[in-house]
């Protein structure tokens, strides 16, 4: 899937789904309770229809809780890539769709407040993209039968009627409130798409330059190091040098051929002025220190040495700090700090 399929995809509102499944092709209509009871069911104990947590209320805590609730699965998550679904429990399987939202919200944040592009996020983005496809398809199902049902119980009696409209009134609430927190994942993921692109378009030049061919142990093909060093991703990289033909086309023909030999480059490492467009490493950042993922590291302090004034500075985990992004790049990278 590309960039365009993804973003048309995500545009959809929330009476259109990705896929429109008929009742022949859903295989959980055979419930031992009624849709009624299975919808009051989930929405008082906050869990997904389809046994999957809703990740989207669990993500709203505070600052703190997002690096220490869920740090006892993140090794889990980390292999998850090795591990079938089918050998996954409940609770694991759950687990593992809170830390996948989760690691994709920072990853979002870090996106819009880092001045360089940082490393795509591709295997919380496809797990929390089949979760949002698997919520829309079971909604649309069932939409689908709650109509089949209510046709089939209208009578004559009209007192009856009201009682179906009230019921049908009251069994739609816990779908309005799933379809909200639906729509609140679709906006994460299309802004952290659209910030993305974003900085390819503004670094464009510069990533064309740092692209350079790498063997790919995994597929055992030659592979963009961009793509084999995960920052960008297939369909990024796509983008990245269709756009860069483009533009230089349409440079060489309306501008440079029209320039002297020597002045014809787009960028000239000879030049004191640079043509390409590079991230200020020197922007200063808020940032939030959550620490590793390990439990018993909740005291655990990391240090920053500021060359200019030789200077060691302390950071406390649970602590909010100004700094230059420079100073703290290593630490967001390996999930540590997060930018606020």
């Amino acid at each position: 899937m590309n960039i365009d399929d993804i973003l048309a995809d995500l545009e959809n509102s929330s009476n259109s789904s990705f896929t429109r499944i008929s009742l022949n092709n859903v295989t959980n209509a055979n419930t031992s309770k009624s849709m009624s009871e299975l919808m009051s069911n989930s929405f008082r104990t906050g869990s997904r229809i389809d046994g999957t947590t809703n990740v989207t209320s669990e993500a709203n805590t505070s600052l703190m809780s997002e690096g220490n609730d869920i740090s006892h699965v993140f090794n889990m998550y980390s292999a998850s890539s090795m591990m079938e679904t089918d050998t996954l429990t409940k609770t694991e399987k759950n687990e593992m769709d809170i830390q996948a939202f989760m690691e994709l919200t920072t990853a979002w944040r870090n996106e819009r407040m880092s001045p360089e592009l940082l490393p795509y996020k591709e295997d919380a983005f496809n797990l929390v993209t089949q979760n949002l496809k698997r919520q829309i398809e079971y909604i649309d199902h069932w939409n689908m039968m709650q109509e089949s049902e209510n046709i089939n119980e209208i009578t004559n009696d009209k007192r009856n009627n009201e009682q179906l409209l009230i019921k049908k009134k009251l069994n739609k609430i816990p779908i309005l409130c799933m379809e909200a927190e639906l729509e609140r994942v679709k906006f994460l993921m299309r802004s952290y798409l659209r910030c993305r692109l974003q900085k390819i378009d503004k670094f464009l030049m510069l990533l064309e330059e740092n692209d350079f061919p790498v063997w790919d142990e995994e597929s055992m093909i030659e592979k963009s190091g961009l793509v084999v060093n995960k920052l960008l991703s297939e369909p990024e990289y796509k983008y990245m040098k269709s756009k860069f033909k483009i533009l230089s086309k349409m440079y060489n023909s309306t501008i440079l051929m029209h320039l002297p030999e020597s002045f014809q480059q787009i960028n000239d490492p000879h030049s004191n002025v640079k043509m390409v467009a590079e991230p200020d490493m020197q922007q200063f950042v808020f940032i939030f220190v959550k620490g590793n993922s390990d439990p018993q590291g909740k005291n655990d302090v990391y240090s920053v040495f500021i060359r200019e004034t030789q200077e060691e500075v302390e950071l406390v985990v649970g602590g909010i700090y100004v700094m230059r992004y420079d100073l703290v790049e290593q630490y967001i990278k390996q999930n540590i700090v997060m930018l606020i």
